[in-house]
């Protein structure tokens, strides 16, 4: 089988035929396999030159991270594929390290932790909530665990204080908070693009962040140590680190399900089913009523378990 020059600058395309020999000839795997995991890496490399803003003729063994094997497993999630399918994925990318890591010159050259990396997917019908309880346990979590805990806190509270949404997280400037009125702009120049207002701790989160905030030349809200845009890579391995810390990594919580829980909240509030639809950034008043129906189920089965655990 012969090695591609791994560490001495090739992209990861240029590794890929050496690859495949490894599957076919070392691993003597069957002929659909080696298509299916080849796809499955063809997959992994569009993921990475999208979150990375490279071609993917530039990508390079580099970018392949614990945080972008995350971020990659976590999108395949949200565009709901089954686990059956994440954990064939995650298997390519586990026989591709194994190929680099066993080469001549890239001996130990990639090394992670897939321990409950693939997580199952809430089962339809089960209410997307997370406790208060829960909750504060992550937020506790992002200020000890964290290099930049003013960052962290602060783009949790976007989903679970604000209810945004992963990509208007990643795509908000400065300008689009107004702390002075309380107020931010989320999915701005897209057909969701709206105005809320800022809870007070979501306002002191954001005001405590940009004081952390050094100058940078991007005007991206939230930006990474190195002081570009953080990646929708990044916030995935912070909310696992956060659960992680928090001990919450068996409960099956989601980005997504922050944002649920914040209108769920809303709607038990008493919050209008046109409030909500605003508020959320929806397309349909039927997504937001769906929301008051959680919420009056939820307030029912308290009434009937005072003590049940609202996550489950």
């Amino acid at each position: 089988m012969s090695i591609p020059p791994i560490l001495n600058g090739a992209t990861l395309p240029e590794i890929m035929p050496g690859f495949h020999d490894y599957l076919k000839d070392t691993r003597n795997l069957s002929a659909q396999t080696v298509f299916h995991y080849g796809h499955d890496m063809i997959m992994f490399q569009r993921y990475l030159a999208k979150d990375s803003g490279k071609e993917i003729l530039e990508l390079k063994l580099g970018d392949v991270t614990q945080e972008s094997i995350d971020g990659f497993l976590q999108h395949l999630e949200e565009r709901g594929n089954c686990t059956r399918s994440r954990k064939r994925r995650l298997a390519a990318i586990k026989s591709f390290i194994a190929y680099v890591n066993g080469s001549a010159d890239g001996q130990g050259a990639l090394s992670f932790d897939f321990t409950g990396i693939i997580k199952e997917k809430v089962k339809e019908g089960d209410f997307l909530f997370v406790s208060e309880e829960q909750i504060d346990a992550l937020l506790k979590a992002a200020r000890v665990q964290s290099l930049w805990p003013q960052r962290d806190y602060a783009v949790l509270i976007m989903f679970a204080g604000c209810g945004a949404r992963l990509a208007e997280v990643i795509n908000l400037d400065v300008d689009d908070v107004d702390l002075e009125n309380g107020l931010i702009c989320l999915g701005k120049d897209s057909r969701r693009e709206r105005i809320i207002p800022l809870p007070a701790e979501a306002q002191e989160a954001l005001y405590r962040y940009l004081i952390s905030r050094l100058d940078s030349s991007s005007r991206r809200l939230f930006l990474n140590c190195r002081q570009k845009p953080i990646t929708k890579g990044a916030i995935y391995h912070l909310m696992g680190k956060c659960l992680s810390t928090a001990a919450l990594s068996d409960k099956k919580i989601t980005i997504h399900m922050l944002r649920h829980t914040c209108f769920i909240n809303l709607a038990a509030g008493g919050a209008s089913a046109q409030e909500i639809k605003r508020l959320a950034g929806l397309a349909r008043l039927k997504a937001a009523k769906q929301y008051i129906r959680q919420a009056e189920a939820m307030k029912q089965v308290e009434r009937r378990h005072p003590g049940k655990d609202k996550s489950k």
